[in-house]
């Protein structure tokens, strides 16, 4: 009936298991973030909740998913109006930071969910977010999306 209705099905399930899933990253071994990134909260599309995702600042991206402040610096001297972005539809967008994790924090890749569905507009569809544990720093514990940052080195 959702089917009919809306014209998509969407079906959310872990595959932290699924080895081939975490690559380039293995599950078992500890990473470090190589640079400054922002602890944001990030939402999009309704396929995954709102949840707390880290983001390099728009300086050190190379792509990615979420939108962030362009720089670090320019955040903490004015976290207002670096927060700020112009919509493409007239207005701003106010975005969410949480803070500021420290390059050398170590995180532990945590699970991973996909998102498959079909949509008669699309066809079928799959999308995996991968989400780590922080093991060290201010953030100890907190679970967080780590799709934008592809910038680890193993530890451990």
């Amino acid at each position: 009936m959702v089917f009919v209705l809306s014209g998509c099905m969407n079906f959310r399930h872990d595959v932290s298991d699924n080895t081939v899933a975490w690559s380039p990253l293995e599950k078992d071994i500890i990473y470090q973030v190589n640079i400054d990134v922002f602890l944001m909260e990030v939402g999009c599309c309704g396929n995954e909740p709102i949840r707390n995702a880290l983001v390099p600042s728009r300086a050190d991206k190379r792509g990615g998913y979420y939108s962030s402040p362009n720089s670090i610096s320019e955040y903490l001297a004015d976290p207002v109006n670096a927060s700020r972005r112009k919509s493409e539809y007239g207005g701003y967008h106010q975005m969410k930071v949480l803070g500021i994790v420290k390059a050398g924090t170590e995180l532990k890749p945590h699970k991973i969910i996909r998102n498959s569905g079909y949509s008669w507009w699309g066809g079928g569809y799959s999308s995996d977010y991968k989400y780590a544990k922080i093991l060290t720093g201010e953030f100890t514990g907190n679970i967080v999306d780590i799709q934008d940052v592809p910038i680890y080195r193993k530890t451990k």
